[in-house]
């Protein structure tokens, strides 16, 4: 069986490209700017674009794929700067992934959504639990500035469905929650100031002794998932028979800002701060994993086990 990922450079894709080939798959990364920290004698890296269709469907055809999974978007605060080139990427390029899938008889995609279609907490009652159940809001209308990012995604999951209940594609999204871990360069971190560079730098800093704030206000809660839960929700996915739901949420640790300084401070003995004065992110802050764990018997890794392996692995 040979995997496809597409957009293989990126912080989830460079982990899961070599959990699957660890686990005896032979694995194909295409990126636009292939990632040489990617060299497992099961891994080949080519160079690609998603919007070129024949270049893609070449691909799949030459390197004898049976399944994808579809990385390529872009994320965050560089959607709302260059918004043809989202466009373009995030929905023509997923469009050309599920068309070639099923004119070369793929058996699955997985690809990754987000949850921040789910909008803000403050669009759900106080202790609101979100599962998939809960309908995407359209957040983006009242937050222009923020981003076009979670109104691309929101099309992916239509464009999915047409292509699943049209043509039997198999395709499934993954709704991740707030990921980090080790390798996190993109992202969150390319917002306009680069407000989130924590997410990539909060356990870094502290276990080199440094102390990192989170640019956030400290009673903002957060729902954080492992890098290590997220790759292992997507291989489940993928190496199942027959998934009941056409996407899953990830699920994450809800924890608040001074909760996490804390935690981190406790398990490193350095500081972690925040920024009294920052507006609240508002993300959801309570989203179930339900169906993964009905499905796959998936579940979180604990938060502290989770950042003690971040540490392990610096």
């Amino acid at each position: 069986m040979t995997i496809l990922i597409i957009g293989a450079s990126g912080f989830i894709g460079v982990d899961l490209a070599n959990h699957l080939a660890d686990a005896g798959n032979n694995v194909v990364c295409m990126d636009v700017s292939p990632n040489e920290l990617l060299n497992h004698p099961s891994i080949e890296l080519v160079q690609g674009d998603v919007t070129d269709y024949e270049y893609l469907s070449d691909l799949i055809r030459t390197r004898d794929i049976g399944k994808i999974v579809n990385l390529s978007a872009i994320v965050g605060g560089a959607s709302h700067k260059f918004p043809t080139k989202a466009v373009a990427v995030n929905c023509m390029g997923f469009d050309n992934v599920l068309r070639a899938s099923v004119e070369n008889d793929l058996s699955r995609v997985v690809w990754t959504s987000t949850y921040g279609i789910y909008g803000k907490s403050y669009d759900y009652p106080e202790g609101h639990t979100i599962t998939e159940e809960s309908k995407p809001l359209p957040s983006y209308y009242r937050y222009p500035n923020e981003t076009l990012y979670a109104a691309t995604k929101q099309l992916n999951e239509h464009q999915s469905l047409v292509y699943a209940t049209n043509h039997g594609l198999s395709v499934h999204g993954v709704r991740p929650s707030l990921v980090f871990g080790p390798g996190r360069i993109r992202g969150y971190i390319t917002s306009p100031g680069r407000k989130f560079m924590w997410v990539a730098e909060f356990v870094q800093k502290a276990v080199a002794g440094e102390t990192c704030q989170i640019d956030l206000s400290p009673d903002d809660q957060l729902n954080m998932v492992y890098i290590n839960d997220a790759i292992r929700l997507i291989s489940l996915i993928l190496d199942s028979e027959s998934p009941s739901y056409p996407v899953y949420n990830t699920g994450g640790h809800t924890i608040s800002v001074r909760d996490l300084a804390a935690l981190i401070e406790e398990l490193t003995g350095t500081s972690v701060t925040w920024n009294e004065n920052a507006e609240p992110w508002g993300r959801p802050p309570i989203v179930s994993h339900s169906r993964a764990a009905e499905d796959f018997g998936y579940d979180l890794t604990p938060l502290s086990d989770s950042i003690l392996d971040y540490i392990s692995r610096l």
